[in-house]
């Protein structure tokens, strides 16, 4: 399983860097989706293996890279919101099972709102352009509904996987 980091650094600078190319123009309004916080939200909440601090560093260094402020401040925001989650699902792990596609959309939308809450504080602070409007909203949405599609195939890949290791082996 060595092969994951560096699938994950991959993955993240790929998508950051369609997110800042292609994505925009491919926006409703002023919004796009954050294809970076997505990846980042669905590697963690499907997290096993306790990959989820190098993926907030990961993802927040490809964040900041972007952002036009001090390095470091979508970093702290995303491993924040690494604790804040991994605190969640401590306390409703058990029910997390029953409802998951509710609950995955209720912690997704918390989180994007949360990592926006945080940034628009971060630019208070360190004096950079960052902006809460209804275009905040509407990139919400358009998250949700990628990270739901995304949500969608993960669940359907990981069925098949447990399915392919409940098959006898001979060998």
């Amino acid at each position: 399983m060595w092969f994951k980091y560096p699938l994950i650094i991959v993955s993240l600078w790929l998508l950051s860097l369609a997110q800042h190319s292609f994505v925009s123009f491919v926006n409703i309004g002023v919004s796009t989706p954050d294809l970076v916080f997505i990846l980042f939200f669905l590697l963690i909440f499907f997290d096993k293996t306790g990959q989820g601090v190098f993926t907030a560093v990961i993802a927040g260094l490809f964040s900041d890279v972007f952002l036009p402020s001090y390095f470091g401040i979508s970093i702290v925001s995303l491993f924040f919101l690494y604790f804040l989650g991994q605190l969640i699902n401590y306390f409703f792990e058990k029910r997390r099972s029953d409802y998951l596609i509710f609950y995955f959309i209720t912690i997704f939308s918390l989180s994007f709102i949360l990592y926006n809450l945080l940034l628009y504080l971060f630019s208070i602070i360190f004096n950079f352009d960052f902006n809460l409007s209804w275009g905040n909203g509407v990139s919400l949405v358009y998250s949700l509904i990628i990270a739901c599609l995304g949500f969608y195939f993960w669940i359907k890949f990981s069925k098949h996987k447990k399915e392919d290791d409940n098959q006898l082996k001979l060998l």
